[in-house]
């Protein structure tokens, strides 16, 4: 897979999560965690930083327009 490919699927991942509930986002990071707690896997529960960072962030985005 080439850069661009990879950057192209990332992007409609990211788009797809965005168009996600903040319920649906967040339970999405739970069921991630939870399965990295299972497994004892380290790589998993950095993978659900990603979308933790990104509900992070629409958070901070939104306290900004209160």
């Amino acid at each position: 897979m080439t850069d661009n490919e990879e950057f192209e699927e990332a992007m409609g991942i990211a788009e797809e999560f965005d168009r996600m509930t903040c319920q649906e986002q967040v339970r999405l990071v739970l069921d991630m965690l939870t399965d990295a707690a299972k497994e004892d896997d380290m790589d998993k529960v950095r993978a659900a930083l990603i979308p933790l960072a990104l509900i992070a962030n629409r958070v901070k985005a939104l306290e900004g327009k209160e």
